[in-house]
């Protein structure tokens, strides 16, 4: 397992050189957990969409704040998934999430769809 780290580690070193950016999906859950951090820095983490839809709940709420207050500290950039109500964009942008996604703001579009989508100004007025 050491050696994987070691190896992992020095490609995600080059891939940084090459100014590719990288992202831990799914964070606090699965494969993705702090130990990670200590050896692979990466460039932002996705906050798994299970703490999202619980954000209400103290437990959700209190390791939701502790994720943004870490990923802040070493300088790497939060998503939050899964948002679907402006009560959890809301409780989210005021923990300082830097970006928000969900079907709050939209459902999953197509390619073509996205232009039009970004023209009617939807996305401005979801934010407010």
């Amino acid at each position: 397992a050491v050696k994987y780290w070691d190896e992992l580690s020095s490609i995600t070193k080059t891939l940084k050189v090459l100014n590719i950016k990288f992202s831990f999906d799914d964070f606090g859950t699965g494969n993705t957990s702090l130990k990670y951090l200590t050896k692979i820095l990466p460039d932002e983490i996705k906050i798994d969409r299970s703490f999202v839809t619980n954000i209400n709940s103290s437990k959700s709420k209190i390791i939701t704040t502790a994720i943004i207050a870490m990923a802040k500290s070493l300088n790497i950039g939060i998503v939050a998934e899964g948002a679907e109500t402006k009560e959890e964009v809301d409780v989210l942008h005021n923990l300082g999430c830097d970006i928000i996604q969900g079907y709050y703001y939209s459902k999953p579009i197509k390619k073509d769809e996205l232009v039009e989508f970004l023209k009617n100004g939807i996305i401005s007025e979801k934010k407010g």
